[in-house]
């Protein structure tokens, strides 16, 4: 939650951006409830919300944390 705050703050402002890779990166990596809560994140920021690459991209990362950690 906390990088896309930071990432719609340098966005608002011009400043240099989180790449996206990274936020998909951390959701992936802090499983489903870091994923899911990162989604909220985005929401409830409105942000990337009108990005749909980014939205399919997220929407795998999301579905990749769940099937690790339901391996796992």
């Amino acid at each position: 939650m906390l990088l896309s705050a930071l990432d719609k703050g340098a966005a608002k402002f011009g400043l240099r951006r989180v790449p996206e890779k990274a936020l998909c990166g951390l959701a992936v990596a802090s499983g489903t409830a870091g994923a899911l809560l990162g989604g909220l994140a985005l929401v409830l920021l409105h942000h990337k919300t009108r990005k749909q690459s980014f939205q399919l991209k997220y929407l795998i990362a999301t579905g990749l944390a769940v099937l690790l950690d339901t391996l796992l």
